[in-house]
């Protein structure tokens, strides 16, 4: 039904304009969406209790968010129906409290299908930060909305049907033209330049601009995005405005005309939200319940847009840059993040190594959490499996990402989880530092940590082969924690030929997993961030120098900057930005200290191992104490420092008494012995299951 006329000559409120409620009538909707679930926020005054009336009249279970539900409750009236009804309280200012509300609209229902974002503030007059550090209107008229709708995305697709296609409707304004949205560094006017009604043109733009990136991005999964103009109505959101605009408003007759009641208002709003016009369509601008219309504005007339109405460059922009403002288990559950980067050379001082003395990276910060050791101090993680359990406990509810407790699968979770903190990360990690970064190549490490490498791939691929998870039919936390590490198997494991394939091909099943894990939203949303964020410290998106992709360019690329005469390694902070990994000036350093006396000597690298300062490990003046003892005839067979291996006494590990007789033929092992003693390929003793 077309609208079109009635609007043509509007006589102010009350007109023949249509309500909401007629909206639903003409459609044909009352009592149709029985069984549906629609989401309205701001349901405390103006457009969002005629919306609420108009959406009851559908027999739609509604979930209704208000920052003050007492207030909420008493604008309601007699519209509340609590058979049908339930008032959620939500701060649009607090992201929190946006993740808690969808958290309990999530434990009420898992289909969604009418997301409506009506609440919304006017024209601040002086510039208000929120509590998470963003600009009070485009907090709480878009970073909230936007949250929202990603928290209860999936029940949004859930609810999706051939009949009804899920819809997003966000209650822009006419005010959009004022202004754009800004550069990425000036969201919250951290340049200056703050307006009132500046920034709320940058808020109702975004608004405009989430909608149809929703519409692009899915729209083909029947879930779609519209925003409108509800027109001008006497409505609380204008509480900012000062004595002179108002009374400039009400002396202008043309202001007077296209006014609408409350009801009037709230038409444009369920025409986009139930209205037959829109099934299975969407990315869209609207207003007196039409398309707006592109012509020259008179200064009254809402059904116009401007040449940026619609961008979809910066609209894809606003989307990923509202992601980072709101990687992969933050990006799964949608938990609303901020991500300080720190240089590698920052790591290992303050204000990092406060934050954790291990001098590592990651570390996490939560303020939601009380901080049992400093109460003045958010509640602070630094360990990366600890993190994921934290995350998981306090942000999965649903078990999006998890098991419940009391079930048999949590415990696997919990194993896998560990064997990848146990496993996985110390062998790779150990694997990359002996195959590239050492200033000293040990054949038998490097042989040792590649073989453990392709160990774990074989164990992962074993338990795989015919499944799609490690455990249950979905993907958990415990698949996303291999993830990242698996990744960087070209940087670890060098390719005989160039005709060989990928890393991954003699494991079918752990290639598979990973492509699935890859293809994953999340993953890609965290993968654009942590380009950006490689680029900012001069990296290619790998996290390697630009132009690097596999062990054997990285090589390369260190061998040229010798040859350059520059340092391999930063001498201070590590291999090209790797903490803790000193450089090669240092190592020579070290090494012209071998004629200094043993008071003088420090931790340094150790001439065999390569080896900085670790406990355990000989200085060079132990070294030089140990070969003027075998001079002499008296050094003794018992456990100290292996020659070759330079391991001391470490359980299960041989010493170079044993070794030697081994490598030597000094006599015949016992049989009985056979089982336990150094493998001669890996060094290991007595470990099961290591190949030679």
């Amino acid at each position: 039904m077309s609208y079109t006329a009635v609007h043509a000559n509007p006589q102010g409120p009350g007109d023949a304009r249509p309500t909401a409620l007629q909206i639903v009538q003409d459609s044909n909707m009352q009592n149709q969406l029985k069984g549906k679930v629609a989401v309205v926020t701001g349901v405390s005054s103006g457009l969002g209790v005629e919306t609420v009336r108009a959406l009851a009249a559908t027999g739609a279970t509604l979930y209704l968010t208000a920052r003050d539900l007492s207030k909420a409750r008493t604008a309601l009236g007699d519209i509340f129906q609590p058979e049908t009804m339930e008032l959620v309280q939500m701060d649009q200012a607090s992201l929190s409290s946006v993740r808690w509300a969808a958290e309990f609209i999530l434990s009420k229902t898992t289909k969604v299908n009418i997301l409506i974002g009506n609440a919304g503030i006017m024209a601040v007059p002086d510039l208000q930060l929120t509590e998470d550090g963003y600009e009070v209107q485009f907090a709480t008229n878009h970073l909230a909305h936007f949250l929202l709708f990603n928290l209860l995305k999936s029940a949004l697709l859930a609810g999706s049907s051939p009949e009804f296609h899920s819809r997003v409707v966000l209650v822009s304004s006419s005010g959009h033209r004022v202004h754009g949205i800004n550069e990425p560094d000036n969201y919250q006017f951290q340049k200056g330049g703050y307006h009132p009604l500046v920034a709320y043109g940058q808020s109702k733009t975004a608004n405009i601009y989430m909608a149809s990136e929703i519409e692009r991005r899915y729209g083909g999964q029947g879930l779609h995005g519209l925003s409108l103009h509800p027109g001008i109505i006497a409505t609380g959101l204008g509480r900012y405005l000062s004595e002179e605009q108002i009374q400039a408003l009400l002396s202008d007759e043309t202001v007077g005309r296209v006014a609408k009641s409350t009801e009037q208002g709230a038409a444009t709003t369920l025409w986009a939200a139930v209205g037959r016009e829109w099934e299975g369509k969407g990315g869209k601008y609207l207003a007196d319940c039409a398309l707006a219309e592109d012509k020259e504005y008179d200064g009254h007339v809402g059904r116009t847009i401007v040449s940026y109405t619609y961008w979809p460059e910066g609209e894809e922009r606003l989307w990923r840059d509202s992601l980072e403002m709101v990687i992969v288990i933050l990006e799964e559950l949608n938990i609303p993040y901020k991500i300080n980067s720190f240089g590698f050379e920052d790591v290992k001082k303050p204000p990092f190594i406060s934050i954790n003395p291990n001098g590592r990276v990651p570390a996490i910060q939560d303020p939601n959490t009380p901080n049992p050791t400093n109460p003045n101090h958010p509640f602070t993680l630094w360990e990366s499996g600890a993190i994921i359990q934290y995350l998981i406990d306090l942000y999965d509810p649903t078990h999006i990402l998890s098991y419940p407790p009391s079930t048999p699968e949590k415990h696997l979770l919990n194993q896998y989880l560990q064997f990848q903190m146990s496993g996985q990360g110390p062998y790779y990690g150990q694997c990359g530092w002996f195959s590239v970064l050492s200033p000293q190549k040990l054949p038998v490490a490097i042989t040792r940590y590649q073989a453990e490498v392709h160990r774990i791939l074989s164990v992962l691929n074993t338990i795989l082969e015919g499944r799609t998870w490690l455990v249950g039919e979905k993907c958990t936390y415990a698949d996303l924690a291999f993830l990242p590490w698996n990744c960087q198997l070209e940087m670890l494991i060098p390719k005989d030929s160039e005709d060989e394939g990928g890393i991954l091909d003699p494991y079918p099943w752990v290639k598979a997993w990973h492509e699935r894990m890859e293809g994953r939203e999340s993953w890609k949303r965290a993968m654009v961030l942590r380009e950006k964020l490689t680029r900012e410290q001069g990296l290619g998106r790998n996290g390697m120098p630009e132009g690097v992709s596999d062990i054997g360019e990285y090589e390369e690329f260190i061998r040229r900057k010798e040859e350059e005469g520059g340092e391999r390694i930063d001498e201070e902070e590590g291999v090209l930005g790797c903490v803790g990994v000193r450089s090669m000036s240092g190592y020579q350093k070290s090494q012209g200290k071998q004629g200094e006396k043993d008071g003088e000597e420090e931790e340094r690298w150790d001439e065999q191992t390569g080896v900085l300062g670790c406990v355990g490990f000989r200085s060079i003046g132990e070294n030089q104490e140990k070969e003027a003892r075998q001079e002499d005839g008296k050094e003794k067979e018992e456990e100290r420092w292996d020659e070759d291996t330079g391991v001391l006494g470490c359980i299960g590990v041989g010493n170079l008494g044993g070794y030697r007789e081994k490598q030597q033929g000094q006599g015949e092992r016992r049989e009985q012995e056979q089982e336990d003693r150094w493998d001669e390929d890996t060094g290991v003793l007595g470990c099961s299951k290591i190949g030679h």
